[in-house]
């Protein structure tokens, strides 16, 4: 999943750029914590090993845990960043959307 994590990644900061570029800096910066599962999903590989070889903790566990500190990470910035956008009803639908991705993301992540 190395691949298809760096593949988000690039494609959210590619939507975070277009939002920049048209001006919409609150548009542009509330995309961003997408980014975060995959990056983190990345990070778990070389941490899990390295947790493994130094303390004898379990690959999968420390995979699993990296993945929920990054869920809970993403979840809170959703929150910080929706309460910057003015309409009720756009602040819930980002909050749906954005948490909804990040937990099929973080499913998909975990059961590959």
């Amino acid at each position: 999943m190395v691949v298809e994590s760096w593949a988000i990644i690039v494609l959210i900061l590619l939507i975070s750029f277009a939002y920049f570029r048209t001006r919409r800096l609150n548009f542009a910066v509330s995309v961003l914590p997408l980014a975060i599962l995959p990056f983190f999903n990345l990070i778990s590989y070389p941490l899990s090993r390295l947790f493994y070889r130094q303390f004898g903790l379990d690959v999968q566990m420390v995979k699993t845990s990296v993945l929920v500190i990054a869920v809970v990470v993403s979840c809170l910035l959703y929150g910080v960043f929706a309460a910057t956008l003015k309409k009720r009803k756009i602040k819930l639908t980002y909050l749906f959307a954005s948490s909804l991705f990040t937990l099929i993301l973080a499913l998909v992540f975990l059961f590959h």
